[in-house]
């Protein structure tokens, strides 16, 4: 009888379970550590420092946290576009529930505001970005902010202005009585930032 058992077509799918076992572990770890931390309502202002390879999965386990309290997680992206954020979104079947505000794209495509999706021209135009929160507040009260690493604003402005920003966002969604999550990965900036939040949370590197 012909043996037609393939063993590094096996080992190759054994690769890839192992792989795959990996990444929903890491991302279950994360949210473990996140649920211990957040109530998902009613936290206030929270700071997360984290290591950049588990930003975003941290971002994702965010949005499960506020969903389970039947609220909207309005995500503003620094690190990637909204297509990515999108397939990674869909990949833990929550797309559809999430609105995204994308300060990515606008810089390297034309595009234009769409369902679920708004576009702000760079992170160097922090004015535009405040406009478009507070417009989105207007329109509906039950969500909760996500920002994708502050630390990224780096790029673009110095530490005052980053300090600035950060009050004044701080202030105004405190002002409206609603939740935001602001991850960093550079720990260096905590005890500078630190001072506008109600809860800082730190998150060992979980690979």
């Amino acid at each position: 009888m012909e043996n037609n058992f393939d063993v590094e077509k096996f080992l190759q799918k054994k690769e890839e379970f192992d792989e795959l076992q990996k990444l929903l572990s890491r991302e279950s770890r994360i949210y473990v550590e996140v649920a211990k931390n957040i109530a998902g309502k009613g936290d206030g202002q929270t700071l997360f420092v984290c290591d950049p390879v588990n930003t975003t999965d941290l971002v994702v386990a965010l949005c499960k946290r506020i969903i389970e309290k039947e609220m909207m997680p309005v995500i503003i992206l620094t690190t990637i576009n909204y297509k990515a954020a999108k397939k990674v979104l869909k990949e833990a079947n929550i797309e559809d529930k999430v609105f995204i505000i994308d300060t990515v794209s606008k810089g390297i495509s034309n595009v234009v505001d769409h369902e679920n999706v708004l576009f702000v021209d760079s992170l160097r135009n922090l004015t535009q970005l405040q406009i478009k929160i507070v417009k989105l507040i207007q329109q509906n009260k039950n969500i909760a902010f996500i920002f994708d690493a502050l630390n990224v604003l780096e790029l673009y402005h110095s530490q005052l202005i980053i300090m600035k920003f950060t009050y004044s966002i701080s202030k105004l969604l405190k002002k409206y009585k609603l939740d935001a999550y602001y991850s960093i990965t550079k720990a260096s900036l905590t005890p500078k930032l630190g001072q506008f939040f109600d809860n800082i949370v730190e998150i060992g590197k979980i690979e």
